[in-house]
């Protein structure tokens, strides 16, 4: 699936949910970020978008139905700037885009989970249902 990104040029859609994902977890010092779809009457199971080797981060709280793509030229020299030294060639910039807005994470690699019913389980036992990194 195609989709108009801000700099107006079509690109690839990698994920996309229509689940509502809040602004989880946040390790600095283990540079992971994770977003949470938590369960719902149509869904028992929580979603969870992954981040590892996170550099930069522009986001918001919450994001609803996202869709996941590759970061334009622009939102990755943006992150980069955030970044300062602490992002390389294996960082991957990518926009996490809602009809509100779009978020950006420059990261290594990017996960999406199925977890457990319980909205506070951790993720160590979830199933990998999609992934990507460079």
């Amino acid at each position: 699936m195609k989709t108009p990104s801000p700099d107006d040029a079509d690109v690839e859609v990698l994920f996309q949910s229509p689940r509502t994902f809040r602004m989880w977890r946040y390790g600095v010092g283990h540079s992971q970020l994770l977003l949470r779809a938590t369960p719902d009457a149509d869904e028992p199971h929580c979603i969870d978008l992954h981040f590892e080797g996170v550099a930069a981060v522009q986001l918001g709280t919450r994001y609803v139905a996202p869709q996941v793509r590759l970061g334009t030229e622009g939102e990755r020299a943006a992150l980069e700037a955030l970044a300062q030294s602490g992002a390389g060639p294996r960082h991957i910039a990518l926009a996490l885009q809602t009809e509100t807005g779009t978020g950006l994470v420059l990261c290594r690699r990017v996960r999406v989970l199925r977890g457990g019913t319980d909205p506070l389980g951790e993720i160590e036992d979830s199933e990998v249902l999609w992934s990507h990194r460079t």
